[in-house]
């Protein structure tokens, strides 16, 4: 069963967001990968909320893509296409087709019935 295991915070400023959560809550944060946006080359972070010995889930930061947009959550899938087969069957929609993030995951982003954000992921075989 696909499960939430990621989240997603978009920031306006990535320096001072990096700095806030590091300062109040300890997290690591570490260049993930860098992105073409329309406003250009952007920067994923990857958040690291603690050890492999303690419950929770880590996540990401990014340049936030347009007003008011909220924190997502990543929910892995074992097939990208057959998921936004089966939002878009059940009243979701794919706001970003299947995409690659080379050696890490396949991803789309998507939204629920009622407009929420669900970005959904399948990862790389080869990148563990």
């Amino acid at each position: 069963m696909p499960k939430v295991n990621y989240f997603s915070i978009p920031v306006d400023i990535p320096e001072r967001a990096i700095d806030f959560y590091q300062k109040v809550f300890g997290w690591r944060f570490e260049t993930g990968w860098e992105y073409d946006t329309p406003q250009g080359r952007e920067k994923h972070w990857n958040i690291i909320t603690g050890d492999h010995s303690s419950a929770g889930i880590n996540g990401g930061l990014t340049r936030r893509e347009y007003p008011g947009q909220p924190i997502g959550i990543g929910i892995e899938v074992p097939s990208v296409d057959a998921y936004t087969d089966l939002i878009e069957k059940n009243g979701g929609k794919t706001l970003v087709p299947k995409v690659a993030i080379p050696g890490v995951a396949w991803f789309a982003f998507c939204q629920d019935s009622e407009g929420n954000s669900i970005p959904i992921y399948q990862p790389d075989p080869t990148a563990r």
